[in-house]
């Protein structure tokens, strides 16, 4: 019977009481069992009972290691933050001595695990390195950075906005009092021209029994010939005018005009008359229209302001009987455009159509034909 408890005691002291190594966690070796020689001893239940419980007691510390590492703010210089939270990884060591005491059950088994323990142990001290600082830290740079940005752009803005309302400011100001600028002079009115009426009778000769009025209507000018028309008035003053036979004529003055005159009314006695015969009572008017033609080429132009012009001249021939007598009587006018006065205007070549006209008497530089020859 005393050799049943001498060989429990020997089975039982395989894990040498030396716990010096716990903090390395190395699992005893089989070369540092050794069998008592003699004598009861108790068996040291704490050494084997660390190495089936420190495989459960490193477990806690990777996983905050592992939940460290996901900002990787690297770039962020914070040495004085990540110094301190390494300390949590070397109080599970201490942890992993104070568990065995529990665990009481004295099993052969254990043996083999502890091999596998040392292999996770490196790993966790190189795990707390990787979370130096803190996940809240990270943004604290860039906060800054775009507060201050914001803040210059404000800045810019308000001088910017500044600057565009100052000289509207200025425009608005209603304490400099601004004389306003007298208002435009209007301009004169134009001169309204006098209507043109028709010219009063030139007055007669002494010796002319007949008055004649020639009012002229239009003028139109063509590549051919040029056109007049107007009305021609006469009136008996005191006998009456038998047979009265009329010429009338158009050219165009000229240096030669007076020549011209003289010529028609010497031989229109010759040629047939412009209208059939006709008697004219004392104090009666005879009025009728009619239209003259003139060949171009038989226009004398002047050139006046870089433009040509002409005047035509209109020639008035009557002859009647008187009793047992001949008369004759010769009347000249010139054609020219109204409203200058007691002037005419010119006959402008370049213009097709010419109203407003006006005719004045003409007296040709010898004395004024007789009537009657």
């Amino acid at each position: 019977m005393a050799a049943a408890p001498a060989l429990a005691q020997q089975g039982t002291p395989r894990p040498t009481p030396t716990p010096a190594p716990p903090p390395t966690i190395i699992v005893p070796s089989a070369d540092r069992f050794s069998l008592p020689a003699s004598g009861p001893q108790s068996a040291p239940v704490r050494p084997p009972v660390p190495v089936a419980t420190s495989i459960p007691a490193p477990t806690p510390v990777p996983t905050p290691a592992a939940r460290r590492p996901t900002p990787t703010p690297v770039a962020t210089p914070r040495p004085p933050q990540a110094r301190p939270t390494p300390e949590p990884a070397v109080s599970p060591t201490p942890a992993v001595a104070a568990t065995p005491e529990p665990a009481p059950a004295p099993s052969p088994t254990p043996v083999a695990p502890p091999v596998a323990v040392p292999t996770p142990q490196p790993t966790i001290a190189p795990a707390p390195v990787l979370a130096p600082e803190p996940v809240g830290s990270s943004w604290l740079p860039f906060a800054a950075l775009g507060g201050g940005l914001a803040l210059l752009a404000g800045l810019a803005g308000w001088l910017l906005l500044r600057r565009r309302r100052a000289p509207e400011g200025a425009e608005v100001e209603p304490d400099a009092p601004v004389a306003a600028p007298p208002p435009p002079v209007p301009p004169p009115p134009a001169p309204v021209p006098p209507p043109i009426a028709a010219p009063r009778p030139a007055p007669r000769p002494p010796g002319e029994a007949i008055a004649v009025e020639i009012v002229p209507r239009r003028l139109v000018l063509n590549e051919v010939d040029a056109l007049l028309e107007f009305e021609l008035r006469l009136a008996s003053q005191a006998e009456t005018a038998d047979g009265l036979r009329l010429g009338i004529a158009l050219v165009s003055a000229s240096p030669e005009q007076d020549t011209m005159l003289d010529a028609y009314h010497r031989g229109t006695g010759n040629q047939p008359p412009s209208t059939a015969p006709f008697t004219l009572p004392p104090g009666r008017v005879w009025a009728n229209g009619a239209t003259l033609v003139l060949p171009r080429w038989q226009i004398h132009s002047v050139e006046l302001g870089g433009r040509r012009m002409f005047v035509p001249m209109l020639m008035v021939d009557l002859r009647w009987r008187a009793g047992l007598s001949l008369r004759h009587q010769a009347a000249d006018f010139m054609v020219g455009t109204g409203g200058q006065g007691g002037k005419l205007g010119p006959i402008w070549l370049d213009k097709r159509e010419h109203q407003g006209l006006a005719a004045s008497r003409y007296f040709p530089r010898p004395a004024a034909m007789a009537a009657g020859g």
